[in-house]
């Protein structure tokens, strides 16, 4: 089913809306590009500005100042309809006196196309989506998985430029949803189709996007890939908002040529070099899963086992250090050694050559 790529760009979008006579910015001077056949993640907690912004690619809000392009066209003033984009909503918005099947090819009853070739191209949607052989079924005898996927159908059944999903998989639990995203995943790189995603479930961006846009009140805090995003976060928002963390402080002693003296739990130490300057303190980042648990006297520094959690492939720990510091660790491989119980006392240790300062 072929499907013409397209970009997207938003020109210094900015959306205000009044509320009880005060002015509320919920997109601020948000500016993207978005490449063709690319899957864009728009990500961030409730409030953030991310379904505004997808509705203003959609044509559903007009931005208060700013830009639209979808490919060379600009269409920041032109009509929803007249887009050829298409939105899976957090709601199915299933017609319920409808079959799947017309449900699915309710919108080519608008465009100039033949029945045959309009059941035609129902048929190889609802293959492609898994939804062979229930056609003649209404949307109530579906689950929620297969009602997610007409949805999907008909958004994709009008061979949209651009694929606009808001909050898709928000109703579905949690086993469901990480199959639905894993299919979300496969269809559009098999139609290569623009698309742009919002979601606040770190995970569901993480595993399905090429790009992840996080986004903080109105406004861009990091655009990467999700690697970049996890590994090299910009700020502690990013950092914080993308999966468990701990903030460990750094004191920056002297740069040389080749590495940086550093003093980290109060012992001088030496990380790959960084351009920051002597006497700043900054914030290293390092996750749970990069902290190693020793004997106490192989570790970088020793804490107290506060908790652990068992959770069979994994157990999760919370140790607290001489100077009150509370770090997370987790290990991947439990069997492989004893565990450490509460009130033990655990060396810790990581890769220093892998240590990320914030900026």
């Amino acid at each position: 089913m072929p499907v013409e790529h397209a970009s997207v760009v938003l020109e210094r979008l900015v959306k205000v809306f009044t509320s009880s006579g005060r002015d509320v910015v919920a997109v601020n001077d948000v500016t993207l590009s978005i490449e063709p056949g690319e899957l864009v993640t728009l990500l961030g907690p409730s409030g953030c500005g991310k379904t505004t912004a997808l509705r203003m690619v959609a044509g559903f809000e007009s931005p208060t100042s700013g830009k639209v392009f979808i490919g060379e066209r600009d269409v920041t003033n032109i009509p929803p309809n007249l887009r050829n984009t298409a939105m899976v909503f957090q709601s199915y918005a299933l017609f319920p006196h409808m079959t799947v099947r017309e449900n699915i090819g309710y919108g080519l009853r608008f465009r100039d196309i033949s029945k045959p070739e309009a059941d035609k191209k129902v048929q190889l949607i609802m293959d492609l989506v898994g939804l062979s052989g229930l056609g003649g079924r209404s949307p109530n005898q579906l689950s929620g998985g297969q009602q997610q996927r007409v949805a999907l159908a008909r958004a994709l059944v009008v061979e949209p430029r651009v694929l606009l999903f808001d909050e898709p998989l928000s109703n579905l639990d949690a086993k469901l949803r990480e199959q639905m995203r894993g299919e979300i995943s496969r269809i559009q790189k098999s139609l290569s189709i623009t698309a742009i995603y919002v979601t606040h479930d770190q995970n569901e961006a993480m595993s399905i996007s090429d790009r992840v846009v996080v986004m903080r009140d109105g406004e861009i805090e990091q655009v990467g890939t999700p690697e970049e995003i996890y590994a090299k976060p910009f700020t502690r928002f990013v950092a914080d908002f993308v999966g468990k963390v701990n903030f460990i402080p750094v004191e920056i002693i002297e740069t040389g040529e080749k590495d940086t003296s550093v003093k980290l739990f109060g012992r001088l130490m030496a990380i790959p070099k960084v351009s920051y300057s002597a006497g700043e303190t900054h914030q290293a980042v390092v996750r749970p899963e990069e902290l190693q648990l020793t004997p106490p006297d192989n570790g970088l520094v020793h804490g107290e086992v506060t908790s652990r959690t068992y959770l069979g492939s994994v157990i999760e720990y919370d140790l607290v250090l001489a100077d009150g510091l509370t770090l997370m660790a987790v290990d991947y491989n439990p069997k492989a050694r004893p565990p450490f119980e509460v009130g033990d006392i655990a060396g810790i240790r990581f890769d220093l050559s892998k240590l990320h300062l914030l900026k």
